[in-house]
């Protein structure tokens, strides 16, 4: 607020105190009404901006605003600006635009509602095309800092690099282009820098709050991405969709909540917490389903707070790389910028960790692969990044063929990964899930589906058997040719029509599909494991032929050194 010995000024009246008062001045003394509502549920007013910007009991005190061009950003930054010349005497402005001309846009504004009275007679001398000064002590100045950034930076490279003063004009106008893309390019970086982990932090995690599309861009915070981008490439998979792994899911709720509860401001969390969690199963148990849940879990938690959130899926495409210490560095710049260095918290799913690195125990472990133990090391100890709760990360392995040093390190809280493991969940799975389109054409009442889950039972089959199989009966159900009348119904006589083609299928029939897949995969299984021990006996073999042969040459040899 303005202290009482500022309140007063001569011809310009009190200091607006409240919000009705401000408003009112504005009417009075500039002729401008400022709205009061927004257009749009969830955006702000127009007239809110200049409450913040005016009062001082506002916070936080830095304010961001957006709005599309033409909306008046910039006539509104100079009224904020008249009002803060006015009734704060003594203060100085600095008014920095990207170009000295989007600057001047500004000042012109400002030119004009000085041209009023009673704020004419304030002016201390005369307005300049950069300056103007009040009687009270309070000036405002433009400055003209990003173009002359630039031509410095011009200026320096042209000492450096010849092209600069090439006789062809096409060489030299190129080479002015690239010159200050490359300045943008480490002015952005400077910035990202900056609103990640320096003084400006603020305005980064205020900008991340908002959603924001220019043209077919959609940005979140300084990132921009496509607009018809999907937003993550997480599966769209609910809690509600797991089957089994009751501990290992609630475990991983409540490490979501709390990585949600980071306080972005203060940097700390709360609680200490265990930021990685382990999970370890067979295939098709369910690992990568549960931990897609836990991650749309985590997003949809922190939206409906209005917490700046991502979820990152690491694939070895993203890292791996034929050339030595790029893999390494490229784990170390994903973990660094992308996840710790988001101005959000921020959840990763790293499936099948124990596939990307190799035992330290083994004996022709390549550079590159201890580089990458290395870096991954840092990310489990939390030397490379901090370990502040910020962040939390899931990941699991089908085998245990880690070395005990990297073992130790993923597995700090493991859980086994089972997947469906009783009768009525296997039902479940099949049933209300994955046949859930199609249930009422697999008589859904049938008190014998429970015989279904016992032959699931029976056979041990994984989830992703249990997939397997509701697929073929999916088809099977829609296997129909449409008839022409469908061609020309309208959409609830199309479903009719569906209805009335699609094949029912019986418990009977279902129970005879799982025994017939389950025989495929016990024949399967065991001529992959014929096929194995075939080719073991053929290495046996080999290798005593090539032992034989090394002995007979050996004997040779030795009986020719004697004669």
């Amino acid at each position: 607020m303005i202290d009482d010995e500022n309140r007063t000024n001569t011809g310009a009246g009190d200091a607006p105190q409240t919000s009705d008062e401000l408003h009112a001045w504005l009417v009075e003394h500039l002729d401008i009404s400022v709205p009061r509502e927004p257009m749009i549920d969830g955006h702000d007013a127009p007239f809110s901006y200049l409450e913040h910007a005016f009062f001082e009991d506002r916070d936080p005190r830095d304010c961001i605003v957006w709005a599309n061009r033409g909306g008046g950003k910039t006539f509104l930054a100079a009224v904020a600006t008249l009002l803060d010349l006015v009734f704060k005497p003594g203060i100085e402005i600095r008014i920095l635009g990207g170009s000295l001309e989007q600057s001047m846009r500004m000042h012109t504004h400002l030119r004009a509602l000085f041209e009023r009275e009673p704020f004419g007679s304030m002016i201390d001398g005369k307005i300049t095309q950069r300056k103007i000064h009040l009687t009270n002590g309070s000036v405002v100045e433009l400055l003209a800092r990003l173009a002359k950034m630039a031509s410095s930076y011009l200026h320096v490279q042209a000492k450096q690099k010849p092209e600069a003063n090439d006789p062809k004009l096409e060489v030299r106008e190129g080479w002015v282009v690239t010159t200050l893309n490359a300045f943008a390019g480490q002015l952005h970086g400077a910035v990202e820098r900056l609103t990640h982990l320096g003084r400006l932090r603020p305005f980064g995690v205020a900008l991340s709050k908002r959603r924001v599309t220019v043209g077919e861009l959609r940005y979140d915070g300084f990132a921009s991405r496509a607009a018809g981008d999907p937003i993550t490439d997480l599966k769209p998979i609910r809690v509600e969709d797991v089957v089994g792994n009751k501990d290992y899911v609630e475990a991983g709720l409540k490490l979501a909540r709390d990585v949600a509860a980071f306080d972005l401001e203060a940097g700390t969390s709360p609680k200490r917490i265990n930021p990685v969690l382990f999970g370890l199963g067979r295939p098709g148990c369910g690992k990568t389903i549960t931990a897609h849940a836990i991650g749309n879990y985590f997003l949809e938690y922190c939206r409906a707070r209005d917490i700046p959130a991502r979820f990152k899926v690491i694939r070895r495409t993203d890292w791996a790389s034929a050339y030595q210490n790029a893999s390494a560095n490229q784990l170390v710049k994903i973990f660094k910028e992308e996840i710790y260095g988001f101005e959000g918290v921020c959840g990763v799913y790293w499936p099948d960790i124990d596939t990307a690195f190799a035992s330290r125990s083994s004996g022709d472990l390549r550079m590159e692969e201890k580089n990458n133990l290395g870096a991954v090391f840092g990310i489990f100890d939390g030397t490379l990044i901090p370990k502040d709760g910020k962040w939390f990360m899931i990941c699991d392995a089908n085998f245990m063929q880690m070395d005990e040093a990297t073992r130790s390190r993923i597995a700090q809280n493991p859980f086994t990964v089972t997947g469906p493991t009783k009768a009525e969940d296997y039902v479940t799975m099949m049933r209300d899930i994955m046949l859930r389109e199609v249930r009422r054409f697999v008589h859904p009442d049938d008190p014998r589906w429970i015989e279904v889950g016992q032959t699931c039972v029976e056979f041990d089959l994984s989830g992703r058997n249990v997939e397997s199989i509701a697929n073929n009966i999916l088809s099977h159900i829609q296997d129909f040719e449409y008839p022409d009348e469908y061609f020309k119904a309208d959409l609830e006589r199309r479903r009719q029509i569906i209805d009335q083609y699609s094949r029912r299928v019986g418990v009977d029939e279902i129970i005879t599909r799982i025994r017939k897949f389950s025989e495929f995969q016990v024949e399967a299984e065991n001529k992959a494991a014929r096929d194995r021990f075939e080719r073991e006996v053929d290495e046996m073999v080999r290798q005593l032929n090539a032992g034989r042969a090394a002995t007979e040459r050996a004997a040779a040899a030795a009986k020719a050194e004697i004669e």
